[in-house]
């Protein structure tokens, strides 16, 4: 796909040249040098080279268009490249733009093309967006620096500013969502254990998604917030300001500084309570830790919400002064009154609350709940009516086990399953409102 026209004389004296060098050529020529990343896009080259031949000699300019880059190991996919970059005593000058997902991003300023390639270069990024799926969304705007040597002793600095951002609290956590264990591969293919290596999943070193330790560039990289970060998510909807500085090295990033609390509020059933105290912390790790503290006054108890540990999964305090049991804090909080005297449906409601905020997990009171009734399952829910609906299920003996569910609009059910063999199981429901059901299951773990 590359056309060229060279014209000129070879030969001259001290082995100089006086050659013009003119065409058009395409940017995956470069694929293969920089798996996994990929480039798509053309070159015109209009270029010539007068004297003895090196990079020194070189001189002219290469029009870049219709460019397209992808980094997998990050996601991002840059489009619309194009630009000039301008070649004259073994410098070039870069002159390059480029579209990010509907921002855009700039490049200007020299690089030599010889020794650890020394740069002073200015990237302008504006309304550039940044994801993490479920964890954080934002939009950068501002500039980022390159000094000194690209292939090492360089230094990358700036100023990042954050707008739009938004930091969600996953529902998961708390005995939800775990990790998946490590794997051992057995006979595995060549195309898939290539694939796994340039995703970094191989832990053999092997991964040519990243740089080598030799050409580590320094960090002094400044990210501030332009307007608030808002902190979503179990019920919480918080603000919050400030910033972090990236420090390292390109190959050990480690970002510190803290997003402090401008106000924000908790929202439980009916019960809404503001912040007193909150930050987001990073200390050298890209796993945010955050502490929220929400306070409220009930009857004679001061009670507090906390929030603490790292944002993907915190831990939930309920503390109270006096000092009460965390479900008669909760009782308390939200309906002042002692928790033997909650009728089943506040319970429900209490129960449905703290799953909210903990995640829907089924340790701390829910657990709590499930335990002391002697249950080995206990579940708040809410049906498509929008019906708060309870559901306690227990085994009767080893090989039967029964669930009652009862909701808000008074419905009641009753549900037996009877493993008749290891893959076979029976199960029957009987609801208050007639319905009924009777299935034989054939089930196999593989």
């Amino acid at each position: 796909g590359t056309n060229a026209r060279v014209t000129g004389q070879v030969g001259l004296p001290g082995g100089a040249v006086d050659l013009d060098v003119s065409g058009t050529g395409p940017l995956a020529l470069a694929n293969p040098y920089i798996q996994p990343r990929s480039l798509t896009g053309n070159a015109r080259f209009d270029l010539s080279v007068s004297g003895a031949p090196g990079l020194d000699a070189l001189s002219g300019q290469v029009t870049i268009s219709n460019g397209r880059a992808a980094e997998p190991s990050t996601g991002v996919i840059i489009d619309n490249i194009g630009g000039t970059v301008s070649l004259s005593g073994g410098r070039a000058q870069v002159d390059m733009q480029a579209a990010v997902n509907g921002g855009a991003l700039a490049i200007s300023g020299p690089v030599t093309l010889s020794g650890n390639y020394p740069a002073n270069l200015t990237t302008t990024l504006t309304n550039v967006p940044f994801e993490q799926p479920g964890l954080v969304s934002t939009r950068l705007n501002g500039q980022i620096t390159a000094t000194g040597g690209l292939l090492g002793g360089g230094v990358i600095g700036g100023r990042i500013g954050l707008s739009a951002t938004e930091l969600r609290i996953p529902a998961g956590g708390f005995g939800g969502v775990e990790a998946i264990p490590d794997m051992r591969h057995i006979n595995e293919g060549r195309s898939s254990r290539i694939t796994r290596s340039r995703a970094g999943l191989t832990n053999d070193g092997s991964s040519s998604g990243g740089s080598g330790s030799n050409n580590a560039l320094s960090l002094n990289l400044r990210v501030e917030t332009v307007d608030s970060i808002f902190l979503r998510g179990r019920g919480i909807d918080a603000e919050l300001r400030g910033g972090l500085t990236l420090q390292g090295t390109t190959n050990d990033v480690q970002p510190v500084g803290q997003f402090d609390l401008v106000r924000g509020r908790i929202d439980i059933l009916t019960k809404r309570l503001d912040f007193t105290e909150g930050r987001i912390r990073m200390a050298g790790s890209f796993n945010p830790v955050v502490r929220l503290v929400a306070a409220s006054q009930s009857g004679e108890y001061a009670i507090q919400v906390i929030l603490d540990g790292p944002v993907a999964e915190p831990e939930v305090l309920f503390t109270s002064q006096p000092e009460l049991p965390e479900d008669e804090v909760l009782s308390q909080l939200f309906f002042e009154r002692d928790i033997t005297s909650l009728s089943p449906f506040q319970a429900a409601r209490l129960a449905l609350a703290v799953a909210e905020l903990t995640g829907r997990g089924g340790g701390g009171v829910v657990g709590s709940i499930r335990d002391g009734a002697g249950l080995d399952d206990l579940d708040v829910t809410q049906t498509q009516d929008g019906e708060t609906a309870l559901s306690a299920g227990k085994y009767v003996s080893e090989n039967v086990y029964t669930e009652v569910e009862a909701t808000s609009a008074g419905k009641t059910s009753l549900s037996i399953n009877l493993d008749v063999t290891d893959n076979l199981t029976a199960k029957g429901k009987l609801g208050s409102d007639g319905d009924s059901s009777l299935g034989l299951f054939f089930e196999k773990d593989y």
